[in-house]
């Protein structure tokens, strides 16, 4: 049977027809598998855009195109074009809030919900003026609620419409691109939150490392509270000088955990040393000179020298202890004055651990000290009541024995009242005789003078000196206003005034240096302490009843400066010849 032609040519115009449609699309799913692996590596959305819009256009024959992704939230995002100008790409960017509000309207996806697509043509639209002309196709699509896209074609090259296949393999597309893009965002989402996450566990180490520390000091301040309460508590029953020093320095060292140490108090009126050492392999001497001359040197190795009473200060050097002859690798240390008569030192060795001392630990030895030396002034005061008790026993003894020995000569106390009185008598005749004294009188009366008082010493065994003291050294040797005045204006000597403060404030020559001999120890440490014994001191001032001056510069002497004068004539001479005063 002899087939149609008409027939077999529809059967192959159909044939044909369909293997065309095999081949577009084998095609399309090659472009889908290709632009999936393609995406598959990528983690950065700007390489997944820029990607997926090369393919694409590439999968259509499209010449034009653009791509968009931004925060619905915001409506801020990037625009990437291709065949799309500059100034172009530029206007839709700025109309990314005007697009998001039109076609992403405010609505919540549920959590684990997939993206949303929306697919408009040219002639479906009417936004003419947000997009180029040369955009016949946009897709609009929605991850979340913070992200969103479109996708903006152009005309294919061949001119043909987009037809349903060609809509389902651009739907297609871009669900692999919003997959893609969901699982980018996802790992910067994750890389954030890591890095957030990392962030929160390094302010909590650093939280925790301060919270240690917080927690080091404190308990570090807990052990000083302590160490200080111990110590008051060690020192608070005990009065004997001893006892109380080596307390004091076995607490210190052992609460700052020191090596070596030693303290050292020294009475000047008394000239007594007490010391109290731990860790050395020589205890400091006690003798009074040396004791001195150690606490004058700490004292210029102070970091604040003006000190008062019941005060004390840092020591910055302690190079004055080698000088002493003291054997101590000193890390620090306090001088403290309790009076002007009694003043002391602690000093204390590397720490057993050897690191650096700290100023919490500098500190603690101030406060440690300064209670030190309240026990300290407590245990002087009550071995002076206990002193004076003593004394007071005694001086009641004394008292008695004076009483009956007063009581036996209470005759001859008489008769000496008898012979005063005729002697008297005698005196006022003569003087009414003769008028006025003769040498003879003075004589007389001074012989008188002398007779009452060995009479006086001989009645009462406390007695009288009947000759000064000072009357007894040999005097001072003297130079003369005029050599003095050129000394002084060339540097080669140095002016003392040994008035009271009182009269050298009315009037004193210019740059006279003011030692009242009531102060002279303390005036003497701060103000001729480090001055050269070869020096000259020049010394004036006496009066009718006291001769400052001598008693000044014997005091002078005593402490080694050894080239001590008298002004000729005092403050008197020096303004007779004009020379300046103040």
């Amino acid at each position: 049977m002899s087939e149609n032609p008409l027939d077999l040519q529809t059967a192959r115009e159909q044939a044909v027809k369909t293997q065309e449609s095999l081949d577009r699309k084998v095609f399309f799913l090659k472009a889908l598998s290709e632009t999936s692996r393609e995406l598959s590596g990528l983690i950065q959305p700007k390489r997944i855009l820029d990607t997926f819009l090369l393919m694409t256009m590439g999968s259509f024959g499209i010449t034009h195109g653009l791509i968009a992704l931004f925060t619905t939230k915001t409506g801020q995002g990037n625009v990437t074009g291709r065949g799309i100008s500059m100034n172009e790409s530029d206007e839709v960017s700025r109309s990314l809030p005007l697009i998001n509000a039109r076609y992403f309207p405010l609505e919540k996806f549920p959590e684990g919900s997939p993206p949303r697509v929306k697919f408009f043509t040219k002639e479906s639209r009417s936004d003419q003026d947000l997009f180029p002309a040369v955009i016949h196709v946009l897709v609009f699509w929605t991850l979340s609620d913070d992200h969103s896209g479109f996708l903006g074609l152009g005309e294919k090259m061949s001119g043909q419409p987009f037809d349903e296949d060609d809509t389902d393999l651009l739907l297609n597309l871009t669900n692999v691109l919003t997959n893609a893009l969901s699982h980018a965002l996802s790992i910067i989402s994750t890389q954030q939150l890591n890095a957030e996450l990392s962030k929160k566990n390094t302010e909590l180490e650093d939280a925790l490392e301060e919270v240690n520390r917080s927690r080091d000091e404190l308990d570090r301040r807990v052990f000083h509270l302590k160490s200080l309460s111990d110590l008051n508590t060690e020192l608070s029953p005990m009065f004997d000088l001893d006892g109380l020093l080596r307390a004091f320095i076995m607490t210190v060292m052992g609460s700052l955990g020191v090596r070596q140490g030693f303290v050292l108090v020294f009475d000047r009126e008394a000239r007594l040393a007490k010391v109290a050492s731990r860790g050395l392999e020589s205890q400091p001497a006690v003798d009074g000179d040396v004791c001195e001359r150690l606490l004058y040197r700490a004292f210029d190795s102070l970091q604040n020298k003006s000190l008062t009473p019941m005060s004390l200060s840092s020591i910055v050097d302690f190079a004055f202890l080698k000088q002493s002859g003291i054997d101590i690798g000193a890390a620090f240390g306090s001088f403290f004055l309790i009076d002007p008569s009694c003043m002391g030192l602690v000093v204390l060795g590397q720490t057993i651990k050897g690191h650096t001392v700290s100023s919490e630990e500098e500190d603690l030895l101030a406060t440690q000290t300064s209670s030190f030396m309240v026990f300290l002034k407590n245990a002087r005061a009550f071995q002076s009541i206990r002193a004076l008790n003593e004394d007071l026993t005694t001086r009641n003894e004394e008292l008695r024995r004076t009483i009956e020995e007063l009581t036996e000569a209470k005759q001859t106390i008489s008769l000496l009242e008898k012979a005063r009185g005729h002697m008297r008598s005698i005196i006022q005749k003569e003087a009414e005789r003769v008028g006025r004294a003769r040498a003879l009188d003075f004589a007389l009366i001074f012989l008188l003078a002398i007779y009452i008082g060995v009479l006086f010493n001989f009645v009462n065994p406390q007695g009288v000196p009947l000759v000064q003291e000072s009357a007894l050294r040999p005097s001072t040797a003297s130079i003369d206003p005029r050599q003095a005045r050129r000394m002084i204006e060339e540097a080669k000597a140095v002016l003392v005034d040994a008035r009271p403060k009182e009269l050298y404030d009315q009037k004193h020559i210019e740059g006279a240096a003011n030692v009242p001999l009531a102060l002279f120890d303390i005036v003497h440490m701060m103000k001729l302490n480090n001055l050269d014994p070869e020096i000259p001191v020049i010394v004036y001032g006496r009066n009718i009843s006291r001769l400052y001056d001598e008693e000044l510069a014997f005091r002078l002497k005593q402490r080694d400066h050894d080239h001590v004068v008298i002004l000729s004539g005092g403050l008197d001479a020096w303004e007779a010849r004009g020379y300046p005063v103040q």
